[in-house]
């Protein structure tokens, strides 16, 4: 910085000061007040040139400055953990893998408690945390809740059981209820192409139905005047005595009868083809001779062997000699 604005000032300093000191009172002489005035004069001068000396100590000589540079504050708190982020841009879709429990059409006594549980597989690209929810949509909820948050989370093509606990409904009938996703914002999901397909539960309520066993032995035979069959194996002659469930029994060339023998029992069916259930009835079913009047080709009979089996045969053919020959299509169910 320079240094001569400062010597500008502190000239009109000294001069003040001269012309103080020659003004003051108490000086009767010439020869005592020129000593005064040289003497103030003097010291005035030493005075200024002390200053001037402490000034320039102090003055800061010229340098070059260096350039200011922006330093951040620091910060007055530690910063905290660092947020998980949100997915952004997944997509929720579920598939459909199986019936853990409770199938189609399973049948339930009115009132009765089960649990469903359906296997899914996560389809999308967003894992399914505890804040997705397994939610009722439509038709019965049979005393489901209308929600209900997932157990863990599910990523992406993970698969998972969901259950949820029910009631049968009261009355007989079938019923089915209707449940979807639903996503931490709210959104509903489900399966199919476009995520919208509900995956649901059906029961039937009322009395479990008897069902059907399975076929045990089927067979076509030729059955002859005064043989027997073995109803089970669907064989004649019967291998053994106690095989023998029919007896083709020719008394004369007019009176032929079908006998159940060995305490099987039978009966003419003429009501179409018999199923299992149409067979199994107690009420028709007799020791009693069939007359070969009262059948022809078409016509069915029903069973029951000596073995306790249920069975059928179909009259498929009446030839030959007279006593004719039969040919039967024997079906025996387990």
């Amino acid at each position: 910085m320079p240094r001569r604005p400062f010597i500008v000032f502190a000239v009109p300093v000294l001069l003040s000061l001269i012309l103080a000191a020659c003004n003051m009172p108490g000086l009767g002489t010439s020869a005592g007040q020129q000593a005064t005035e040289d003497a103030n004069a003097t010291a005035a001068a030493e005075t200024v040139a002390a200053e001037l000396t402490r000034s320039a100590g102090q003055l800061p000589t010229d340098s070059p400055t260096a350039a200011a540079t922006n330093t951040p504050p620091a910060s007055a708190t530690p910063a905290g953990p660092t947020a998980t982020p949100v997915p952004t841009g997944c997509t929720d879709r579920a598939s459909f893998l199986s019936d853990v429990t409770v199938p189609d059409d399973t049948y339930f006594e009115p009132g009765e408690d089960f649990t469903k549980t359906w296997r899914l597989r996560n389809t999308g690209t967003c894992t399914w945390t505890t804040q997705y929810k397994l939610v009722f949509d439509s038709g019965r909820s049979m005393d489901g809740p209308a929600s209900q948050p997932l157990s863990g989370n599910v990523p992406p093509n993970s698969t998972v059981d969901l259950s949820v606990d029910l009631e049968a409904p009261a009355s007989n009938g079938t019923y089915r209820g209707n449940w979807l996703l639903q996503n931490a914002t709210g959104v509903n999901f489900g399966i199919g192409a476009n995520a919208n397909v509900a995956f649901w539960v059906q029961i039937v309520v009322g009395p479990t139905p008897t069902p059907a066993p399975s076929v045990y032995k089927t067979a076509k035979i030729e059955l002859k005047p005064s043989f027997h069959v073995d109803l089970d194996e669907g064989e004649s002659p019967a291998d053994s005595n106690a095989d023998r469930d029919l007896w083709y029994e020719s008394i004369s060339a007019v009176e032929r009868y079908l006998t159940p023998v060995n305490d099987a029992e039978a009966f003419l069916w003429t009501d179409g083809v018999p199923d299992f259930e149409d067979c199994d009835d107690d009420g028709e079913l007799s020791d009693d001779r069939i007359d070969f009047d009262d059948f022809e080709v078409g016509d069915w009979l029903c069973f029951q062997t000596s073995e306790g089996r249920i069975g059928r045969f179909e009259i498929e053919k009446i030839s030959g000699a007279n006593p004719p020959v039969l040919t039967i299509d024997i079906r025996t169910w387990k």
